[in-house]
């Protein structure tokens, strides 16, 4: 269940974390599912925290840390409550404000007119966020969720290749290759492919080879900010070499 409403808060609130006292629009969402049991309710925003098999269809532990981080980015709180048996709620605290909004649009920095750009995130929250957000800066967006199908859009028979300006590249794929080794073998066809590396928990140290030639590393999770940070600076630097392989902090 989703709610919506307005709060004002006189006093600061102790919750899952200090609410500061102000005028706030909510969000809510609520379950009926197993609740979070009481020692792991301080974990749920942790990257990559999750009590699901590794391999089980559940997603990379990655969501509620990108709720926490937009949350965060937009001056707002978080809040939980959570009961064994009964299910959980989330709520979202964002700070009301009767000033202009400040936000600008930043158009991207494409130097060859408006870039096509490829996604390839096995995490399915992931891609549709990154999606929306690149649509947003005027980008046109595909997004896949197998290395495998890249490398077939990519790679395939000549006259069915798709062109792409720049990659979004997750390095933990949970299949056969990881995005590393998916890259690798794009790049022994086409060298001058960019690329932005994703990650939270690869080794940077086996990317090294790469960030040196067209290839940039972007930290999970990332907010809206650093990613367009990072497909802006890896666009703009398209037409240079050799490339520095600047790498993008997640904030």
């Amino acid at each position: 269940m989703i709610r919506t409403g307005l709060a004002r808060l006189t006093e600061a609130v102790s919750g899952y974390e200090i609410i500061a006292p102000g005028d706030y629009a909510t969000v809510s969402i609520s379950d009926t599912g197993s609740g979070i049991p009481v020692g792991e309710i301080e974990r749920v925003f942790e990257p990559f925290f999750s009590r699901k098999p590794v391999g089980e269809q559940s997603g990379s532990g990655l969501g509620l840390a990108i709720v926490h981080g937009v949350a965060k980015e937009h001056e707002g709180f978080v809040d939980l409550a959570s009961k064994p048996g009964q299910g959980t709620t989330f709520t979202l605290y964002f700070p009301l404000t009767n000033l202009p909004s400040r936000v600008e649009s930043v158009p991207p920095s494409a130097p060859r007119g408006p870039a096509r750009i490829l996604v390839i995130d096995d995490d399915p929250i992931q891609g549709r966020t990154a999606r929306r957000v690149l649509k947003h800066l005027g980008y046109d967006v595909d997004v896949v969720e197998s290395g495998a199908r890249a490398l077939e859009m990519l790679l395939g028979l000549e006259s069915s290749r798709s062109r792409y300006d720049l990659l979004l590249l997750d390095v933990m794929l949970n299949e056969e290759l990881d995005g590393l080794q998916i890259l690798r073998r794009i790049r022994r066809e086409l060298p001058e492919q960019k690329c932005v590396i994703a990650s939270g928990q690869a080794e940077r140290g086996r990317a090294d080879e790469d960030l040196k030639v067209g290839v940039s590393w972007l930290a999970k999770p990332y907010t809206t900010e650093t990613l367009t940070k990072a497909m802006a600076t890896a666009l703009s630097e398209a037409d240079r070499a050799p490339w520095s392989g600047r790498r993008v902090s997640g904030g």
